[in-house]
């Protein structure tokens, strides 16, 4: 599994968990952001690039 399939399985397992812990909150986040990025309105590189430039923000603001 290269370092690209294994971020996204982490992801995928951390945000099925994030969402089981039914928080209304957390799940109006996550909705707001689907509805944010419908598909194909960004390409699937440039949406990652993004969340990622902005977890890097977040944890260096932190």
């Amino acid at each position: 599994m290269n370092l690209i399939e294994e971020f996204n399985e982490y992801r995928s397992h951390i945000n099925d968990n994030i969402l089981a812990d039914d928080n209304t909150v957390i799940k109006r986040i996550f909705k707001l952001i689907t509805k944010a990025h419908p598909e194909k309105s960004v390409d699937i590189k440039s949406e990652e690039m993004i969340g990622f430039a902005c977890s890097i923000e977040d944890a260096m603001t932190a």
